[in-house]
């Protein structure tokens, strides 16, 4: 969840902006649970996070 923190700081100090540089990404993840279950567990981390779930806890759940 550090990305969503760090949005949410960044947020505060102003507008974001857009670089050029290319970002490479695994889909590993997508394509061995689905899409539907990944969003479903995307959303359900940052809902536990926003109640404030210990961040362990969420590493553990993200990593099965």
């Amino acid at each position: 969840m550090e990305d969503v923190a760090f949005s949410k700081a960044m947020k505060r100090r102003g507008r974001p902006a857009c670089l050029r540089a290319r970002v490479a990404t695994s889909g590993r993840r997508w394509e061995r649970r689905g899409v539907l279950r990944t969003i479903v567990l995307m959303w359900r981390l940052r809902l536990m996070y926003f109640f404030g779930a210990h961040p362990e806890h969420l590493a553990r759940l993200y990593r099965h």
